[in-house]
């Protein structure tokens, strides 16, 4: 580098700078395009996936909550459509999520889960239309609750059982007694007055019991007030010809009010045996693969992320590194130029300082040699003026002479002219 020019040198070492800041600028380039194609790759894909996947299983979820919803025995009507609309818009929803999720993601290592996860939530489709069925034909039965309201017709028929045993061992003891004589004050009497169901079998049988059940309660009330009365023989007849008649007939429909609830019961417990075998057993194995592609997806995403930040903390390394590559060659550089600089700068400040001692001599020399030309002018100087002030006398020993010539020519021209006069 000593053998170039100066020029040479600063194009160099500037070029070798501008080359470091191309370098630097590239890596930093590529390492914001790969981080760049990371994050879109997470955002476009990956993290849209794995939202549609969460989405559709909390849909199934949903679907789920509506299903437990809707076997409770006490919900209205309205709040039952309400819970099959719920479960409809549920499935829905659930269709258009994974459809995203398997758009993004069927193509991918988990091509084979996402087949089998489908297939399972298929097979656990089928469980719920049959559940959704059965609950329709329960809804149709207008028997929500027939669990509830086989205990209350058990009840009923237990309180007449009681009714005619107590008026058997009142009559039996010639014993007076009261109650039981209203039929609308006993329990049937009062739930007859107040249930309301749009199915045709237990309605009729309501409707039919009415005449039995009263005229059951009327025999209760001639029986008491027969042993009131001490008429026992009476109100043993009364308890022969009315009140056992009419208590056949009146159990004989509570018999057949159960037979109808029974029907609604038997698709209560088939409705229970869908609900716990057949949708619980198909969710779980649905739930099982939904929570191994999540885990998958999100490990998925993590290696994503880690991957991305792997690659950004190694552009940063090779970004520092090249920097201070950089900068390191630049002070090299600049070092080595100032070295050079000042090397050239010292020779030229050595040759003009020779140049000044040489110019130095030769000014003295030149002064002494104008000395001595000065001192010969100087002795030139009054040799002059001796040879002028020499001239000048002789000039003025000239004029002298002249003038004397003048005046003896002047006197011997008087002289001839005085003698030719004469």
């Amino acid at each position: 580098m000593r053998n170039l020019s100066l020029r040479l040198q600063l194009l160099l070492a500037f070029g070798v700078i501008a080359s470091i800041a191309l370098v630097v600028a590239g890596i930093g380039y590529l390492a914001t395009h790969r981080v760049s194609g990371y994050v879109n790759h997470i955002g476009e894909h990956t993290m849209p996936a794995m939202e549609g996947l969460l989405e559709s299983r909390f849909e199934l979820e949903s679907v789920r909550v509506a299903q437990r919803t809707l076997l409770s025995p006490n919900l209205k009507p309205d709040d039952r459509a309400r819970q099959f609309t719920n479960a409809q818009e549920a499935l829905e929803r659930y269709r258009k999520e994974f459809a995203v999720y398997s758009a993004e993601a069927k193509s991918g290592p988990h091509a084979g889960e996402i087949a089998q996860l489908e297939r399972q939530v298929a097979d656990w489709q089928e469980a719920n239309d049959k559940f959704f069925a059965t609950v329709h034909a329960l809804e149709r039965m207008d028997v929500t609750n027939p669990v509830a309201l086989e205990a209350q017709q058990e009840g009923f028929r237990g309180d007449h059982h009681q009714a005619i045993a107590r008026a058997a061992t009142h009559i039996f003891g010639a014993q007076a007694y009261t109650g039981g004589t209203d039929a609308t004050a006993c329990r049937y009497g009062k739930w007859l007055s107040s249930y309301r169901t749009a199915n045709p079998a237990i309605s009729g049988l309501m409707e039919k019991s009415r005449g039995p059940h009263a005229r059951f309660h009327a025999a209760i009330a001639a029986i008491q007030a027969k042993l009131s009365a001490g008429e026992t023989a009476e109100a043993q007849k009364i308890y022969t010809e009315n009140l056992v008649p009419a208590a056949d007939e009146t159990i004989g429909m509570f018999g057949a009010l159960l037979a109808e609830t029974a029907k609604a019961r038997d698709i209560y417990d088939q409705l229970d045996h869908i609900t716990m075998t057949e949708v619980r057993e198909k969710q779980k194995i649905v739930q099982a693969s939904y929570s191994a592609l999540v885990a998958a997806s999100r490990t998925e995403a993590d290696r994503a992320v880690d991957t991305a930040q792997a690659d950004a903390r190694s552009s940063g390394r090779g970004v520092a590194i090249a920097t201070l590559a950089g900068v390191v060659l630049a002070l090299v550089l600049g070092f080595g130029l100032a070295f050079s600089l000042s090397n050239r700068i010292g020779a030229v400040s050595a040759t003009l300082d020779a140049g000044a001692d040489q110019t130095a001599a030769a000014a003295t020399q030149i002064a002494g040699a104008s000395s001595s030309l000065a001192e010969g002018a100087s002795r030139q100087a009054a040799a002059l003026e001796e040879t002028s002030a020499t001239l000048a006398e002789i000039s003025s020993m000239t004029k002298r002479a002249a003038d004397h010539a003048r005046e003896a020519k002047s006197i011997a021209r008087d002289a001839r002219g005085a003698a030719e006069t004469s």
